[in-house]
């Protein structure tokens, strides 16, 4: 029984505290995010940095109706809301993925 409850306060309180108290922490996460891609790399610029990733160099991606996931490494992630683009946008970014992942 106090393993479950142990498990259930890190699950449901401490994770999400900590969660939140590194998204705030981090200024990189406050500012906009401007997000785009071609037939060759995905491009990601926020104030404080900026990364050209080839399509050719990502090791994954993930998609379902809310957000598309792309793994530059299996440890990183760059999550990318669909509700910031257009449907047409949304459909070209499918369709790049579909192209450069197969």
């Amino acid at each position: 029984m106090a393993l479950c409850i142990r498990l259930s306060l890190t699950y449901f309180v401490f994770l999400p505290r900590a969660a939140r108290k590194r998204f705030s922490e981090n200024k990189a996460f406050r500012g906009p995010t401007t997000f785009s891609w071609s037939d060759q790399e995905i491009q990601i610029v926020t104030e404080l940095s900026s990364a050209r990733i080839p399509w050719k160099d990502m090791v994954d991606h993930a998609e379902n109706d809310a957000v598309i996931l792309f793994y530059p490494t299996p440890q990183a992630m760059h999550i990318v809301p669909k509700r910031a683009f257009s449907e047409s946008q949304t459909a070209d970014l499918v369709n790049c993925i579909s192209a450069n992942f197969g």
